[in-house]
């Protein structure tokens, strides 16, 4: 009589194991003297394979057994009834699903196991229950499981009983999924598509998720159980009609508890059927080719087989490691009637296969994204999708094998695989991956092929450096103080304040935008409550800081002076002329005055609204060109006169402003930022140190005008924005003068944060890690401490004269120039003053002409200081350097007129100055 066909683990009783033992004794005394034989036909021979029982850190004094191993060998599923699973209605524990983790896929010590599925569900419905649940076979990225169910409410049963098994083993084949919280699904009965009202279960899912094997009893097989499987329908998304896997698997006795390598090829199974046989059930292996044709099984042989019942076999991607189930006893270890084992075994000569395993991760961050993932393969078409979210599931898995590199018989050399990675939010980032098959060595067995992590990024932070600037010391001698300081070691940023004078003559002129009236932002423009409260005595900042507020520098002083008058001249330049006599039908009659007045009117209506000052008091007039106009024939000059004039008599009106903080010395004049294009430094890095491997980036539609990333200079002091500054889409570099948003330097020793803020193109933002600039500033009090203890040292007074203006193309001192000279210079000139004077220009024109200009500037304001002053000055020098040491930024045009100056640089010990 043939042996009956065994239930499933979940169900074993001691009694049935018994019988099938004594049975597979005696096929084994059958065999004989060919027992010798038999061994030379094994796959492994003893002297190859290791056998190791984890121990208390895996298996209890419980049934542990049906062991799934994931593909990178780190995470194993398996089967107990030990104590912490669910309880039957008798009060036992039932067979629950549990999970252990280790460290390397080669460890043997696992960390302490857990249920994976402790809900209780009132119907009694997830995946662990009160009934018994058997042999898992979970999905390459651990997010599906598929498993025996046994005496479930929907399982499948007979309609009419035949014999007691068919009372006692009701079991189908179920699937769940991992749901958004991380927590196992209610389970779904396959239904018909792959059970049957006879026993199904001991599922193996292959490593693309397309083929299901497990076994049956159902009618059509070869003996008492056999080995069934089915294939996926994707684009009916269902699973086909269930196949007889075929003679050569299965036999007249068991055929059963499945396994389909990684490498989709060896199918590993139990059996009492096939020869030879070591007794009970022993583990074979048959290999698959491309035709869906089986091997001869061959068995696994000793050590892994015994005279005992063997079952369930599970083997990571790598397939050096088998780990199985028996009832063995005699390996070291052993805690229970069924424990879990691993065999070390050789690796295969015949197949290859290796997880690959990816993320998606924010570049900023580094912390996960949620994202639909694509893996296509362009050899055989193959597509592997996942979607991760940001908390749960945040890697993908697949394995790679030897159906990847195309044809069996004549492989590819080399496989590119194209991973998509796509968020709605954030667009599509793609890599290529390129994997070369593995060679067969000198031992006969394939090299190992290890993958590295996949990591996709989206965004990232900013590649950027900081460099100080080298200072000027052309213009600006290197100060004692300082440079103590230097030379002690300070880094970053040392400043120095000096005892100063500034003197900064206002330009009368206020520039526009073509063809527009409307004042253009860079000026400041006040409400009548902060006019109120104005003083240009508190102005601070540089030059053009000051000049930006030259509507409310001639506000308050018109009201200071109610007898003063202006007159407001409103002009056009030439590419203005012609656009408006365009525009008339008859050009001898036509109003080229209309933008002219517009531009009057609206400085006009400022002055009267703002500061109050009455209409009788302003002359509006409205012309074409200036009545100084700048070169026409200059795109430059032709900007600069579109302009609205202030004209004034009254000095009161139309002084300098004189600012007598103190002057603060930088050692280094600005920060230069180099910014890198925004690019996933992750992948950068992987590309550099793996030639094999490849990484794009490509950004999905945008919305108009969402075009690119945007990057933005934060700078930070004690965590409060100090200045941010926006890098222009066009360079890749900006420069800093170290002042905030108010024109000031930082007032006290506080180190500076410099950050890179990324908005890509859906508006993430990410910030970079700061780079931190020491900030060092020398006070005069603290000077005049020093100089306590220290009678050799010398401070010296910085007095800059830098807005004596000269008309375009001209260097003749003049009425206004000489003025500021004989009023503002000549009191501040002592026996011990050291004074230079430096001729400047704009960048209109030929280098060697304005080189030629600025030295005749410098040299006349340095006779004409002269012929004041008569010797009452210690030196007195003059230079011209033309365009190639601006002064302001040549790309305004009040930065070009405040360039056509000359500027009086005085130095003189603080103890002379200050008498």
């Amino acid at each position: 009589m043939k042996p009956q066909p065994q239930p499933p683990l979940a169900q074993v009783h001691h009694v049935a194991i018994v019988r099938a033992v004594l049975v597979s004794v005696l096929v084994a005394l059958a065999q004989g003297l060919a027992a010798r034989a038999v061994l030379a036909q094994d796959v492994f021979s003893p002297n190859d394979v290791r056998i190791v029982n984890p121990g208390a850190s895996l298996n209890s004094p419980s049934l542990d057994y049906a062991p799934a191993i994931s593909a990178d060998g780190k995470t194993l599923f398996f089967v107990s009834d030990r104590i912490g699973s669910k309880k039957q209605k008798s009060g036992t524990p039932s067979h629950d699903f549990w999970s252990a983790q280790k460290a390397a896929r080669l460890d043997t010590v696992f960390l302490k196991p857990f249920n994976v599925d402790t809900l209780l569900r009132p119907a009694d419905n997830g995946l662990n229950t009160s009934f018994n649940e058997g042999v898992p076979a979970i999905s390459a990225n651990r997010r599906v499981m598929y498993f025996t169910g046994c005496d479930r409410p929907d399982v499948l049963r007979k309609k009419k009983k035949v014999d007691s098994y068919d009372l006692a083993y009701e079991c189908d084949i179920y699937v769940v999924e991992l749901n958004d919280k991380g927590e196992w699904g209610i389970p779904r009965n396959l239904g018909t598509d792959i059970n049957s009202e006879d026993w199904d279960g001991q599922p193996s899912l292959n490593s693309t998720g397309d083929r299901l094997y497990f076994a049956s009893t159902r009618p059509g097989g070869y003996g008492d159980a056999d080995i069934w499987y089915s294939d996926y329908d994707f684009k009916n998304r269902k699973w086909g009609k269930p196949k007889n896997a075929g003679p050569i698997i299965n036999t007249r006795y068991r055929d059963w508890s499945p396994f389909i390598a990684a490498n989709n090829r060896e199918l590993f199974f139990a059996s009492d059927g096939h020869k030879p046989n070591y007794g009970g059930t022993d583990f074979y292996v048959s290999l698959r080719n491309e035709k869906d044709q089986w091997s001869v099984p061959r068995n696994l042989g000793k050590p892994i087989n015994t005279n005992a019942n063997e079952a369930f076999l599970s083997t990571p991607a790598q397939r050096d490691v088998l780990y199985f189930s028996s009832e063995r006893k005699d390996v070291s270890g052993v805690q229970g009637s069924y424990d879990v084992f691993m065999a070390f075994v050789p690796k295969s000569n015949l197949t290859i296969a290796a997880p690959l395993v990816g993320t998606v991760t924010d570049g900023c961050s580094g912390l996960p994204t949620s994202a639909t993932i694509t893996v296509y393969n362009p050899l055989t078409k193959r597509q592997f999708r996942d979607v991760l979210d940001n908390q749960k599931h945040t890697t993908f898995e697949t394995v790679i094998n030897d159906f990847d590199f195309g044809s069996l018989d004549k492989p590819a050399d080399t496989l590119k695989l194209q991973i998509f990675a796509d968020n709605p939010q954030y667009g599509r980032a793609f890599q290529e991956l390129i994997i070369k098959r593995p060679k067969l060595n000198v031992a006969g067995t394939f090299d190992e092929l290890d993958i590295p992590l996949v990591n996709i990024q989206y965004g990232s932070r900013a590649d950027f450096s900081i460099a100080l600037q080298a200072p000027d010391t052309v213009a600006i001698k290197p100060r004692r103080a300082m440079k103590k300081v230097l030379d002690g070691g300070a880094t970053g940023l040392v400043m120095e304040e000096v005892v100063s004078v500034s003197v900064n003559r206002v330009l009368n002129y206020i520039f526009f935008e073509e063809s527009t009236s409307a004042i253009a932002p860079r000026y400041v423009l006040l409400n009548s409550t902060q006019a109120n409260t104005f003083q240009e005595e508190q102005l601070r900042g540089e030059t053009l800081d000051k000049y930006y507020h030259v509507l409310n520098v001639y506000g308050s002083r018109l009201k200071k002076f109610p007898k003063s008058t202006i007159t407001i001249v409103g002009c056009v330049n030439d590419t203005e002329l012609k656009q408006q006599r365009s525009a008339q039908k008859n050009a001898k009659n036509a109003n080229t005055s209309l933008l002219a007045q517009a531009r009057a009117e609206a400085v006009f209506t400022y002055f009267k609204t703002v500061w109050g000052i009455s209409e009788k008091r302003m002359k509006i007039v409205a012309r074409e060109l200036p009545a100084t106009p700048s070169n026409r024939e200059d795109s430059l000059g032709n900007i600069e006169n579109r302009r609205v004039e202030i004209l004034c008599d009254d000095w009161d009106i139309v002084k300098p402003v004189v600012d007598r903080s103190p002057f603060v010395i930088v050692s280094a004049p600005a920060l230069n930022v180099s910014v890198g294009t925004p690019t996933p430094p992750l992948a950068s890095r992987a590309a550099a140190s793996n030639p094999e491997r490849t990484m794009t980036l490509q950004t999905a539609a945008l919305p108009t005008g969402q075009t690119q990333f945007k990057r933005r200079l934060v700078v930070t002091r004690n965590g409060k924005i100090w200045r941010t500054i926006d890098v222009p889409a066009t360079s890749n570099t900006v420069t800093w003068n170290w002042r905030n948003n108010e024109g000031e330097l930082p007032f006290d020793n506080t180190p500076l944060e410099v950050r890179m803020l990324i908005i890509d193109p859906s508006g993430r933002q990410c910030l970079s890690a700061p780079q931190v600039i020491n900030v060092r500033r020398i006070t005069t009090e603290e000077k005049k401490r020093e100089r306590i203890t220290d009678n050799n040292a010398t401070d010296r007074t910085l007095e800059r004269y830098n807005l004596i203006m000269f008309p375009f193309d001209k260097s003749d001192v003049g009425a206004m120039n000489s003025r500021i000279l004989r009023e503002y210079v000549l009191p501040r000139l002592f026996e011990s003053s050291d004074v230079l004077v430096v001729g400047h220009t704009d960048v209109i024109g030929e280098a060697q002409y304005n080189q030629t200009l600025s030295q005749s500037r410098g040299n006349n304001a340095r006779d004409d200081l002269a012929r004041l002053a008569k010797g009452k000055y210690k030196t007195l020098e003059s230079k011209g350097v033309g365009e190639e040491e601006p002064l302001f930024d040549n790309s305004l045009p009040e930065g070009r007129f405040y360039n056509r100056t000359v500027q009086v640089i005085i130095e003189t010990p603080v103890t002379d100055a200050e008498k």
